[in-house]
């Protein structure tokens, strides 16, 4: 990384912003190995009933997307994230507190991780939105390659020490640290003080039909939209569901789990020290050749129960995966109006998960008929196969990187 790419934090509330950041990361690490091996442990826990929890996280997460869109550009972005972090901490403490007096039906930890993926996901529309409102875009491509940084060092640690507290503090306490951290995180946010550009003062449908307009008018997004879809329903089943199950039986179960987890963070780390100094022509082409390491690591999962493959696996996953995020939020924030970016950014992530509760009960009922390890052939093969339809699209090609783009006539 170069110092340059430091001068972004002189922005005042940025550093504000990516302390709350790095906090919801490092909970949003630990709260998933916590919950998913928290449900394998309860009497006859098994991958269909940790996938019905998980497709509760994510069912609420894709609500929460479409609404935080439309409130975060209506209301206040900051609000939004103030709510998301006190809503995601409430349902962390009705975990703990379901775990500590020992609630054996899993179909009460459905509301507590509900209220989680609601929290969690009010806050994924205004990430983007947010810097482009404190960044001046000269400077974007390092706040955007700062911002996955500091995600990534907090996943390393929120990973790193998952399997450990668990071990330590046992699923419920991790699950009330985990609140508590989320309420802390709430509260730094809500001193941030940020420019935002006025709503449009019509209706929240209106609001909500302007987005998809807007959304569906950019055919490169919509291409890359679709390809996720499919490509997050393949390896959110993988990682969710399968993945533990298979740590529980041959890779130590959360210690084993949460070095995997923290292999991918470091990669993720990696990635984005590589997408600061990359100088992309065509962003999303470039992006989503280096994404086949998805596709790879679920056929690692079918092949090998060695941890040191896995991890590798994992770690150029991580690698990917940044490197794809950090070309796509500076696409997004270059082509798209900033008063209709968390509109246009809720399709988006919510496209691109719409999915996932699909893959996520395939998954679970594969593993539980056909055995854990069978499935993910084909569930690679789909994987694969999604990631070929940006090549054909003309639009997804002309998309150029901010160097290229700026010697534009």
């Amino acid at each position: 990384m170069r110092r340059s790419d430091f001068e972004v934090l002189k922005i005042p509330n940025l550093r504000r912003f990516f302390i709350a950041r790095a906090l919801t990361v490092v909970n949003g690490s630990i709260a998933p190995i916590a919950m998913a091996f928290a449900i394998l442990d309860l009497p006859g826990g098994d991958s269909q009933d940790l996938a019905l929890v998980e497709v509760c996280v994510v069912v609420s997460q894709l609500f929460a997307i479409l609404i935080g869109g439309v409130l975060a550009d209506r209301w206040s972005r900051v609000r939004t994230l103030v709510l998301g972090g006190s809503t995601a901490s409430t349902g962390m403490f009705l975990l703990g507190i379901m775990l500590a007096i020992h609630v054996s039906h899993v179909g009460v930890y459905c509301i507590g991780a509900a209220l989680t993926g609601l929290g969690s996901g009010l806050g994924f529309p205004v990430f983007t939105a947010l810097i482009a409102d404190a960044v001046p875009e000269s400077q974007r491509q390092s706040a955007n390659g700062l911002f996955r940084l500091v995600i990534n060092l907090s996943r390393v640690g929120g990973a790193g020490i998952a399997g450990l507290l668990i071990v330590t503090l046992g699923n419920a306490g991790t699950m009330f640290m985990v609140g508590s951290a989320f309420l802390l995180s709430a509260l730094i946010v809500s001193g941030i003080k940020v420019h935002q550009l006025p709503g449009s003062g019509e209706s929240a449908i209106k609001d909500l039909t302007d987005g998809w307009r807007e959304f569906v008018s950019y055919p490169w997004v919509v291409i890359v939209v679709l390809c996720s879809m499919v490509l997050n329903a393949m390896y959110a089943g993988t990682i969710d569901v399968i993945g533990p199950v298979i740590a529980k039986s041959d890779l130590g179960g959360p210690r084993g789990w949460a070095f995997i987890m923290m292999c991918g963070s470091l990669g993720a780390f990696v990635g984005t020290v590589i997408a600061l100094r990359l100088k992309y022509r065509r962003p999303l082409i470039t992006a989503t050749l280096i994404s086949f390491a998805m596709p790879l690591q679920i056929f690692l999962f079918s092949i090998s129960s060695w941890l040191v493959v896995l991890a590798l696996g994992a770690a150029l996953v991580g690698v990917s995966m940044d490197i794809f995020g950090v070309a796509w939020d500076g696409a997004l924030q270059r082509e798209v109006a900033r008063e209709k970016l968390s509109r246009v950014s809720s399709y988006d992530w919510f496209g691109s998960m719409v999915a996932t509760p699909i893959g996520i009960i395939f998954a679970g009922w594969g593993a539980k008929h056909f055995g854990a390890t069978a499935i993910l052939p084909w569930m690679a093969l789909i994987a694969a196969l999604s990631l070929t339809l940006p090549f054909f699209s003309r639009s997804v090609w002309n998309v150029r990187g901010p160097q290229a783009s700026s010697s534009l006539p």
